[in-house]
């Protein structure tokens, strides 16, 4: 708390243009972190695409034991993960 009651009192003693300033960095900012957060998102996106195109992750022996239907759904799980933020929560 002590930290943000300093951070106050320092943005208060900035001059107008410096608070513009400010404001504008912290969008900025702001901006950086999310197109970051995208790129990552993007990036595993595709990893799960081309897991999912190359369709020959499994070997012959786990895919006669989990059968066509097994196989679906592991490739169906492949893409789930990606899509959700947290891959491991439902």
């Amino acid at each position: 708390m002590k930290a943000l009651t300093n951070a106050k009192r320092v943005i208060n003693g900035l001059s107008k243009g410096e608070r513009k300033e400010l404001v504008e960095w912290l969008q900025s900012e702001n901006i950086s972190a999310s197109t970051k957060a995208n790129h990552l998102r993007i990036q595993k996106l595709e990893k799960a695409l081309k897991r999912i195109i190359d369709w020959n992750e499994l070997d012959a022996k786990i895919r006669v034991d989990i059968g066509s239907n097994g196989v679906r759904d592991y490739y169906r799980r492949i893409a789930s993960d990606a899509l959700r933020e947290n891959p491991h929560s439902k």
